[in-house]
């Protein structure tokens, strides 16, 4: 029997070959890892400047909320006083509450588009409390306008009650805005 050995010079070249080949799709794997990461990044980058505009906008209606709520609770209180002194006074209030366009779509977008993923945890749980509270006021918002659209609100028999609960209501609507003002502040100032 005769066995020819294995040429030594051609089980090189399929080494050299081999090793090329692999050399070149770890290569190219790489780069587009590489790649990825950088529009990842571009994505994440570009979602936080989207929700550092829109949360400075928030803010500036968060200011002018509180502005227009502090003298509204003075009027209510005012009257609510002005019904301590008198019970049997008449009741001629007028009710007008400033409701906030609190904006979320930079947020959201962010999370569709999974580029929270991309930014830096702390950043995103704190973006994520933010938004919460935005959510909670709204939902404040939305019991005071409820009891504002309530045929009984303008009756004369139940008007006081409806202011007293009505105060307790935008007081706690302001207390929701001044904090989600204090959270918004922190996080631009970071």
């Amino acid at each position: 029997m005769n066995k020819k050995a294995p040429d030594s010079s051609f089980a090189r070249k399929l080494l050299i070959e081999v090793s090329t080949i692999v050399f070149s799709v770890l290569l190219a794997l790489g780069v587009n890892e590489w790649r990825n990461h950088n529009a990842n990044n571009a994505r994440a980058e570009n979602a936080r400047a989207d929700i550092v505009a829109e949360l400075e906008a928030n803010l500036e209606d968060v200011n002018a909320s509180l502005q227009e709520h502090g003298a509204l609770l003075e009027e209510m209180r005012e009257e609510l006083r002005a019904l301590a002194a008198t019970p049997d006074k008449e009741v001629d209030y007028r009710f007008n509450f400033r409701i906030s366009f609190l904006q979320k779509r930079a947020w959201q977008s962010a999370m569709i588009t999974q580029a929270v993923e991309h930014m830096d945890v702390s950043e995103v749980q704190s973006l994520a409390d933010i938004y919460e509270l935005i959510d909670t006021y709204e939902q404040q918002e939305r019991r005071i306008l409820d009891t504002m659209g309530n045929p009984n609100f303008y009756a004369e028999s139940y008007l006081a009650d409806q202011l007293r609960a009505n105060h307790f209501n935008v007081v706690f609507a302001n207390q929701i805005a001044t904090l989600t003002k204090q959270k918004i502040t922190e996080f631009l100032e970071k």
